[in-house]
């Protein structure tokens, strides 16, 4: 399926913490997370912090500071469209449940109604939009205005081209004239339980697996630009790449396999791994970022391939043509 939308893009270059890790039953998953600094203009109000997980102040502080950008007005705001993928933060979850029954368990030698008001003081009362799904979406479109056409997709790099194929086609039959596709990956507890059972089917030998926390933000408009979204696909495109992409490997074999699927005498092949590991659900919007950045340093028009697959062997195809 063709597509024709223009694309800007922008991720903060935050250091990553140190990777840490977690010993599965029989993996290791060393994360990281990329922070953002609080000396931003775009950064959280200190209220809202308190319901957000390190991804979605990402996410906030990069849309903000993309649309300040493209000077979009307040009534163009209103109908961009915004669409995101993300993953779920099962790990959030489980610490949540944890407080409150360590809570539950200190209040019980009290009476019922100091038992009461003793939990209501220690758990903040909105501790759970923490566990949201759309809690990227949501406070992106609090802090930026974005109140057009929105939706979020699922937890893993298949979600990130449907949020992407969302926006491409909200341009396409001209009901907005800016999109934001926005991907964010929160990591952690929830990946370890997945991962271990991808592992156990695919490659078995595997001990240590890699992702981040982070989020990244792609701009599609209507207005011409130096970049265009030439091709969204689940099949393999004809034709050659100068450069092919892929952030959404989680350990050294499938680096490997990568490389050697898509490495030839025409493609120069680029993985996250090394650096960041996955991307999970930020897979798609993370690969077109390192695209556009890497391709900038030539000036000759270039084709480009996005492959990501997910944990159920599912791959997407993402086309990028450099008009100029």
């Amino acid at each position: 399926m063709a597509h024709g939308a223009d694309l800007a893009a922008m991720i903060h270059s935050p250091q990553p913490i140190p990777f840490r890790s977690e010993q599965g039953r029989s993996v290791r998953l060393e994360t990281a997370e990329a922070l953002v600094s609080s000396e931003s203009p775009f950064y959280p109000r200190r209220a809202d912090l308190k319901t957000m997980r390190a991804e979605t102040v990402c996410a906030v502080d990069a849309s903000a500071e993309m649309l300040s950008r493209v000077d979009l007005s307040e009534s163009q705001r209103e109908e961009t469209s915004l669409y995101s993928s993300t993953s779920l933060s099962h790990g959030q979850t489980q610490k949540d449940i944890d407080d409150i029954l360590v809570n539950l368990e200190e209040s019980l030698q009290f009476s019922k109604a100091d038992r009461n008001q003793l939990l209501m003081r220690k758990l903040h009362p909105l501790f759970g939009l923490k566990a949201l799904t759309n809690a990227a979406e949501s406070f992106v479109a609090q802090h930026t205005g974005v109140r057009g056409e929105n939706a979020t997709f699922g937890d893993t790099a298949l979600a990130g081209y449907e949020a992407l194929l969302a926006s491409s086609w909200d341009l396409e039959e001209s009901r907005t004239e800016h999109s934001l596709c926005l991907g964010t990956n929160c990591g952690g507890l929830y990946s370890l339980f997945a991962l271990e059972s991808y592992c156990a089917e695919r490659f078995p030998k595997v001990s240590t697996l890699r992702e981040s926390s982070a989020a990244a933000v792609l701009l599609l408009s209507s207005t011409p630009s130096e970049w265009r979204l030439l091709e969204l696909s689940r099949e393999k495109p004809e034709g050659t790449f100068d450069h092919v992409f892929s952030s959404s490997v989680y350990n050294e074999e499938a680096k490997e396999k990568f490389l050697s699927d898509w490495g030839n005498s025409n493609s120069k092949c680029h993985s996250s791994f090394d650096s960041w590991g996955s991307f999970g659900a930020a897979s798609v919007q993370f690969s077109i970022i390192s695209a556009l950045s890497t391709s900038q340093e030539n000036s000759k028009p270039q084709r480009v391939l996005i492959v990501e697959e997910d944990l159920y062997s599912q791959r997407c195809f993402i086309v990028l043509e450099r008009t100029s």
